[in-house]
């Protein structure tokens, strides 16, 4: 298996797009689909479905790319590691996010750290969720963010920002398209879809649902993406329900959800750390532990 490969299947996943993909990867467009079916043949599955106008992702191919992309980044990150060694003086910040995260939201927070620490590059790493403690516990990352839950032995979270959720009715012929809030206690009895479960959506939800005591049924497959799950509830598939910050601009269909006394139900986000603070802990890193906990609140919450 070589990084070329993968790096080709990432590509072709994000674009749909041969002409696109084999552009991007500095390739020709025999070379990439050679490239392709060499990793297939390795994986053992076609991640791939290829026909005369367009390419789709398989199954299979869902399911391998979050470990491919990941893959990808440690890449990127070993490249950034052996830069710091080489050059002391350039430090490093690293981020864990799981995909739930807003990246616009987060670095709201972030420019008082950046003025106050110019000799410091943060790296954001999108991770799954359980990828993304087992990288914290190692020392790989620096913090994590993700939706706000029990915390892992050894761990402490402090709260970061809270994001509304919206409710997305499956379509069907005669759906009545006003938007008006939905009660999560009276929701058409419509399967909820979500994705594989990696970025904490579905957990998220069954906690809410529990709490509101209320019912969750998921559809049985899985969407790869926030945009797939919002064309599957346009194609009556199902309905969805997602956090404000991951609907797309061009949404005519999701309106607020609210609790049974009509409050507005929404997502809490944290920071994750170790729980201990090391004596040999960088500077930088204590700096932003500290910012986090006392400036980035003021700047996320008003």
């Amino acid at each position: 298996m070589k990084l070329r490969q993968i790096d080709y299947a990432v590509r072709l996943a994000r674009t749909l797009s041969f002409r696109k993909a084999a552009s991007e990867a500095g390739a020709t467009q025999p070379t990439l689909s050679n490239g392709l079916a060499q990793l297939e043949e390795e994986l053992g599955g076609r991640l791939f479905e290829r026909t005369t106008r367009d390419v789709s992702l398989t199954p299979f191919g869902r399911h391998m790319l979050p470990f491919l992309d990941t893959l990808l980044g440690d890449v990127d990150e070993i490249s950034k590691a052996a830069a710091a060694w080489h050059n002391p003086a350039h430090k490093i910040l690293r981020i864990g996010m799981s995909p739930l995260i807003d990246l616009k939201t987060v670095e709201r927070a972030l420019g008082p750290y950046r003025q106050a620490n110019p000799g410091v590059s943060i790296l954001f790493k999108e991770c799954l969720l359980d990828d993304l403690i087992e990288r914290i516990q190692t020392g790989k990352l620096d913090f994590g963010l993700r939706v706000a839950e029990p915390a892992p032995e050894g761990m402490q979270t402090v709260p970061a920002y809270k994001d509304p959720l919206f409710y997305l009715p499956q379509e069907v012929h005669g759906s009545d398209h006003s938007l008006h809030p939905w009660r999560i206690g009276a929701l058409p009895s419509a399967l909820i879809i979500c994705t594989n479960g990696a970025c904490g959506l579905n957990a998220a939800l069954q906690r809410l649902f529990e709490d509101e005591g209320a019912s969750l049924t998921l559809y049985p497959g899985y969407a790869l993406s926030y945009h797939v799950i919002e064309e599957w509830t346009e194609l009556g598939v199902g309905a969805a329900i997602l956090p404000a910050a991951k609907l797309s601009a061009s949404n005519m269909t999701a309106s607020p959800l609210e609790d049974r006394d009509g409050n507005p139900l929404e997502f809490s986000y944290e920071w994750v750390m170790k729980s201990v603070r090391l004596a040999n802990t960088p500077a930088h890193v204590r700096a932003f532990r500290q910012h986090i906990e006392t400036i980035a609140p003021k700047l996320l919450n008003g």
